[in-house]
């Protein structure tokens, strides 16, 4: 091939004529020296690519080009329109929200989970399956430990249980204010295998302690918890390798369930919030790079924080018994269909 392009770079290739890339994508490749933000001939020889089939790589908030003529006159755009370069989701998605300061975090509960720690220090902990890149800010890094079913988990228990998602949410609200949740099941609900901190593909997820009390509002406890300790075993990683954390808020679809929510604060034992228009915080924070790139704003608004929707406090009350679960979930043995079994390192 002549030459490597990531898909957006490819589309904004198509819209401008320009050959670029960025250092958030860019660091995907393995290519790239994440500290220099540039490519590294040593990785490229590994690799056993030319880096003269590399595109030249520019910051993210920075002009990527100009939209073609053809395409500005059947648009009907001004006839000179600045495109940024852009950056990869994650991090447009923490910008959008304003976490561009070293010690802001951003819990992404999507499909997938990610915990995005912005550090001005590069800490990489590739022992613990920590994914560490350069960031949309200029002078910051982003940590990044992954759950790889979050709200999956919840559609996988849904469609299991012949229910909404929701509805589980709110079943699991009702278990714990009518139950006592000692007695409920633990679940690992690693459905897509573990990456942070064991970077196990291949682990399934386990359910134990059911009874035939067991029903569908203690399951879909068992499950959101379970999310929850998967975040925190992330960040107790992050921290060992020292990643800053000071700021928590919260984004994704399962931000939805305030009581999802103060599980992972109380869990966390750290206060979070929920910002207003997070769903779309991933087109806030692309926007406001375009902003930059059009000479329209500084690089100062990536660091504009949004107004809390939501604050979320830590339930005292609810600290030592999750404590107590949580170290009885981290002695459940990680079981794979290859039939190797382990256990979880304590986080």
């Amino acid at each position: 091939s002549r030459l490597i392009l990531l898909p957006k770079d490819y589309i904004r290739l198509k819209l401008t004529g320009t050959v670029a890339t960025e250092p958030t994508d860019a660091n995907g490749t393995m290519m790239m020296d994440c500290v220099s933000r540039r490519w590294d001939p040593e990785l490229c020889r590994a690799l056993g690519w030319d880096m003269d089939r590399l595109p030249p790589i520019t910051e993210p908030w920075a002009e990527a080009g100009r939209l073609r003529g053809e395409l500005c006159l059947r648009w009907n755009t001004p006839a000179s329109v600045p495109v940024a370069a852009g950056a990869g989701d994650n991090m447009a998605c923490t910008i959008g929200v304003g976490a561009a300061r070293h010690g802001d975090v951003v819990i992404t509960v999507g499909t997938s989970g990610v915990v995005n720690a912005v550090d001005r220090v590069f800490h990489p902990a590739p022992q613990s399956a920590v994914l560490t890149a350069p960031h949309a800010a200029p002078g910051t890094f982003l940590s990044q430990g992954v759950v790889m079913s979050a709200t999956a988990s919840l559609d996988w228990l849904a469609r299991l249980t012949g229910t909404g998602a929701a509805e589980l949410a709110r079943e699991a609200e009702g278990f714990a204010e009518n139950n006592n949740p000692e007695n409920a099941p633990l679940m690992r609900p690693s459905l897509s295998g573990i990456r942070t901190p064991d970077n196990r593909p291949d682990a399934g997820g386990i359910l134990d302690g059911i009874t035939q009390m067991t029903d569908r509002p203690a399951l879909a406890y068992a499950l959101l918890e379970g999310v929850a300790f998967q975040f925190a075993r992330c960040i107790a990683a992050q921290k060992q390798a020292g990643v800053p954390f000071e700021t928590l808020q919260l984004v994704g679809g399962g931000s939805r369930s305030l009581f999802w929510a103060g599980l992972i604060a109380t869990v966390l034992e750290q206060p979070l919030s929920i910002p207003e228009g997070a769903a779309l915080a991933a087109n806030k924070g692309a926007a406001r790079l375009a902003r930059i790139a059009a000479g329209e704003a500084t690089t100062a608004i990536l660091a504009a924080r949004l107004p809390a929707g939501h604050t979320i406090a830590v339930n005292k009350a609810g600290t030592g018994l999750l404590r107590q679960r949580m170290a009885r979930w981290q002695d459940l043995p990680v079981n794979s269909a290859c039939g190797i079994t382990g256990t979880v390192r304590p986080a």
